[in-house]
C-alpha cells in the first residue's frame, strides 16, 4: 500500500498578482517560503521513502524546503508532474474552473476559456495522461510505503482523479488546492485510495 503526502507549492509572485501562471515558472514569493518551511515542520516527524517533485522551480523550491526537514532524502524530478500550459491565458488575469460556478453566463464564458486555453495551450487529456504516467513511473520507484509528491493544481486534481473512486471524486471536484495544502491518501490501487485530509492549511495559521 502507498501513504501519499500531495502538497501544492507555495505562493507565488504571480499569486499574489491574481495571474494564471500555468508553464510559466513564475518563483515562490516570501509568502510562499514562510508556507514551505511550515509545513516542513508540519511533515517533519513523517519519514518518507521518496519525494518526487515537478521540475518547474516553484514546486521544486517547495520540496526542497520540504526535504530539508528530512536529512538524506533527496528529490526526484518528474516531468509530467509540470502544470498544465493555459495557452492565451498564461500569465494573464486569473479565472476559477467552470466547475466552481454551477450555472449561468459566468459559467459559460468560463467553459469557453478553458476551450481557449486548451487550444492554445495543453487539453486536460493530455493532463490526465500525464498524471497517469506519473503515478506508473512513482510507484514503478516506490512499490510501497510513505510518499512525498509536490506539483500544482491541476495536475493533483487529475492525480487525485486517478487514485480515488469516482463517486469520491465526483464529490470534491473541482478540489481548490490552495498553496502549502496538505492532501493525504491511503492508495490501496489506483480508483481505490481513501482520503485522510485533504486540502489542510491548519498548519500554515
Amino acid at each position: 500500500m502507498h501513504h501519499l503526502l500531495l502538497i501544492r507549492h507555495g505562493t507565488t509572485e504571480a499569486i499574489e498578482k491574481h495571474l494564471m501562471q500555468g508553464s510559466t515558472d513564475s518563483p515562490l514569493s516570501n509568502q510562499g517560503r514562510e508556507e514551505a518551511r511550515r509545513t516542513a515542520m508540519e511533515l517533519s516527524t513523517i519519514r518518507f521513502k521518496a519525494a518526487f517533485s515537478s521540475p518547474m522551480g516553484r514546486a521544486l523550491e517547495t520540496a526542497r524546503i520540504l526535504a530539508s526537514a528530512q536529512p538524506g532524502l533527496e528529490i526526484i524530478q518528474l516531468g509530467d508532474l509540470h502544470e498544465m500550459d493555459f495557452g492565451f491565458y498564461e500569465h494573464k488575469p486569473y479565472f476559477a474552473s467552470p466547475d466552481e460556478v454551477p450555472h449561468g453566463l459566468r459559467r459559460l464564458s468560463l467553459l469557453a476559456k478553458i476551450l481557449l486555453a486548451q487550444a492554445t495551450g495543453e487539453t486536460l487529456i493530455h493532463v490526465s495522461q500525464r498524471a497517469s504516467k506519473s503515478w506508473e513511473q512513482i510507484s514503478a520507484v516506490v512499490p510501497e510505503g510513505v510518499i512525498l509528491i509536490v506539483s500544482h493544481g491541476v495536475l493533483l486534481n487529475y492525480l487525485l482523479k486517478l487514485l480515488l473512486p469516482e463517486t469520491i471524486f465526483e464529490t470534491i471536484k473541482p478540489a481548490s488546492l490552495r498553496p502549502c495544502s496538505i492532501t493525504e491518501l491511503e492508495v490501496p490501487s489506483p480508483g481505490k485510495a481513501k482520503i485522510l485530509r485533504i486540502n489542510n492549511t491548519s498548519h500554515l495559521k
